[in-house]
């Protein structure tokens, strides 16, 4: 079953996992994970979301991040997209870094926090990056060795997680640290990752029971929560979506064409024109982050090459913003 759009208000929890393409690794020494979270701490930056948890492995990354007033497509472009880049010249490669899209969950945040925070600090633990809880403290690449005073990290809101297991900082890492100590032998957990009736039900238990028709609760794949956080949520994105425009590319590009004088057939042309990057700009991030269309599509109809889709779409988040009045009408606002 296809994942559906992306929900993403401010204030919602997310769990977020982003993989290697084929598995393969994407830091190769210890430069590339410190250019990673230097990537984090830049987005992060007047975005108002904080990080509660994360964990960089060789080949993927777990971050559960709460969203602020900047959407979490936006916060994740700017890191992803800057370090592929940054990867790939580094190491004279070409093509995808990441394996698909990166996976994002929706977490009820009273009920998953600490649950979140403990199963993504014991990765590294977990796949054998590290041997001991012991070495997991002093792991340099996890943000359980933040939340034990051993490494550094503004970004990372160690104080709420903190604030939940005692009033002062020493007694509060010692019962943290009990606390993850405790999770290392539940292992893998399918209900927190994965299997979608599964994960939004809140545990193989409820999905038993739904299952049998004993309990029965809303659930979506994209959600981990219980019947009523899901249904609330569920409800509030049909309600915001009733109110945007349904609206094709092949129309947005008409609109925009319309309303700055160009000629359709002129901004799709293949062949390089002068003064139309702007209007291109504006048409991919309209496509990108209100129609979710992947780069590659808006490459191919807009007659541009892939390298150049994340550079204009920079462009169009601040053209878009400038030129709101006139794009009102497209952007549903």
């Amino acid at each position: 079953m296809p994942r559906g759009p992306r929900i993403d208000y401010p204030g919602l929890l997310h769990h977020v996992m982003v993989r290697g393409i084929e598995r393969k690794q994407i830091f190769n020494e210890d430069e590339d994970y410190q250019d990673f979270l230097e990537r984090i701490a830049k987005a992060l930056k007047g975005s108002g979301a904080v990080i509660y948890a994360w964990a960089l492995m060789l080949n993927h990354i777990h971050l559960l991040i709460k969203i602020g007033k900047q959407a979490l497509s936006k916060i994740m472009r700017r890191i992803l997209t800057g370090y592929a880049l940054a990867y790939n010249r580094k190491y004279k490669r070409v093509g995808y870094l990441y394996q698909g899209r990166y996976k994002s969950i929706i977490c009820e945040e009273e009920a998953y926090l600490l649950e979140l925070v403990r199963y993504i600090h014991l990765n590294p633990l977990r796949v054998g990056v590290v041997k001991t809880l012991e070495e997991l403290d002093k792991y340099k690449w996890s943000g359980h060795s933040v939340i034990m005073g051993r490494r550094k990290a503004d970004w990372q809101d160690t104080e709420e997680i903190l604030s939940r297991f005692g009033k002062t900082k020493s007694e509060a890492r010692r019962k943290y640290r009990e606390f993850v100590r405790e999770g290392i032998k539940q292992g893998k957990r399918e209900d927190l990752t994965g299997g979608g009736l599964i994960r939004s039900l809140g545990g193989i238990g409820r999905a038993v029971l739904a299952k049998l028709g004993k309990e029965k609760q809303m659930y979506d794949q994209r959600i981990l929560g219980d019947g009523n956080f899901v249904e609330g949520l569920l409800k509030k994105t049909e309600d915001k979506e009733e109110k945007v425009p349904r609206i094709s590319i092949d129309e947005v590009i008409k609109k925009v064409c319309k309303i700055y004088k160009v000629k359709v057939e002129r901004l799709i042309k293949r062949k390089k024109q002068k003064g139309l990057y702007k209007i291109k700009a504006i048409v991919i991030n309209i496509g990108i982050d209100k129609l979710g269309i992947s780069g590659s599509s808006l490459a191919r109809k807009l007659g541009l090459g892939k390298s150049r889709i994340s550079k204009l779409n920079r462009l169009g988040e601040i053209l878009v913003r400038k030129e709101q009045k006139n794009l009102k009408e497209i952007l549903g606002e």
